[in-house]
């Protein structure tokens, strides 16, 4: 596990590995004028995810509405992605908690498997989220996958 997170971390965040090696993979359903675009690949900076993961950044660059899923708080890819992020899970799902508490956030929408995540996020326009099992990315053609830019 812990080989596997490493390979996951230097893939996601430095973008040199092409396979699969790692626990999750970040994944997002968006258009060319959203965002930047290579291929099967969403390019993102971290600063942006994370903004887009905390309520902060709600639309993306086209004005269309950022829908965010995550797995259950219990998940163990749902923090082992908030910590590869740098975002505490349990101050993660508090924060967005009192967001939504406040009016000032949606509240993510929990999904209970990888395969309703992939699902989910490839008919919904605008939407980011993660998957434990990166073979889940064949079952719709609109899922991307989300690189970190390394600037």
């Amino acid at each position: 596990m812990r080989l596997k997170m490493k390979s996951w971390i230097l893939s996601f965040f430095l973008a040199t590995c092409c396979t699969r090696l790692y626990a999750f993979e970040g994944i997002a359903n968006i258009l060319p004028g959203m965002g930047k675009i290579e291929g099967n690949v969403v390019i993102l900076s971290k600063a942006d995810l994370v903004s887009m993961l905390m309520a902060q950044k709600i639309y993306w660059d086209n004005g269309v509405k950022i829908t965010v899923y995550v797995l259950p708080k219990d998940n163990s890819a749902t923090r082992e992605f908030l910590i590869s992020l740098g975002i505490p899970p349990n101050a993660y799902f508090d924060s967005i908690e009192n967001k939504y508490s406040s009016g000032k956030a949606n509240v993510p929408q929990v999904l209970p498997t990888d395969i309703s995540m992939a699902l989910n996020v490839g008919n919904t326009l605008g939407s980011i989220g993660y998957i434990k099992d990166g073979n889940l990315l064949n079952l719709t053609p609109f899922v991307k996958t989300i690189r970190l830019d390394s600037k």
